[in-house]
């Protein structure tokens, strides 16, 4: 059974084209899907999951969670990158924005700044966005092409 598109006439040719359409955007979905676990392999197989740092992470994230009802963060793995001189914590896990009709989660990666930190990450924002600013610490999400990049470019010149 077709879907019929209000204003697409129904005809053999408009129903391949809609076939090859949806086969089209499945395989983009799934590129796009392999391309994140390939990124998060690069960061992740280099460096070793530390569960101190880990465990730093979930107390922070913690602490962002009695702050916000609106995003619920929850750390698998961390990982520590250098970038431009500074150090910061990748955190590949889970965010979860509860709702009426229950709740939303994704994969995502994202690092948590705290003081100067915060100021700093803010100066590029080509790397980190801002997911969520509370008074204390701020979580940010990161860009991982650019990451990947600036990363590489620092460990490739030293």
């Amino acid at each position: 059974m077709m879907i019929a598109v209000a204003g697409w006439p129904d005809d053999p040719a408009m129903r391949q084209f809609k076939f090859y359409l949806a086969i089209a955007m499945l395989l983009f979905i799934a590129w796009q899907s392999w391309l994140f676990r390939h990124r998060l392999a690069r960061i992740f197989k280099r460096r070793p999951n530390d569960p101190a740092k880990l465990e730093k992470v979930r107390r922070q994230l913690d602490e962002i969670h009695e702050e916000s009802a609106l995003h619920i963060f929850i750390a698998k793995r961390a990982a520590e990158v250098e970038l431009r001189g500074h150090r910061i914590v990748v955190v590949h896990g889970t965010e979860a924005v509860p709702s009426v009709h229950g709740s939303n989660s994704t994969s995502s990666v994202f690092t948590i700044g705290e003081g100067d930190e915060t100021e700093w990450m803010k100066h590029f924002p080509d790397v980190f966005e801002i997911a969520f600013a509370g008074k204390r610490l701020t979580v940010f999400w990161i860009k991982l092409p650019t990451l990947l990049q600036l990363s590489e470019t620092i460990q490739h010149s030293a």
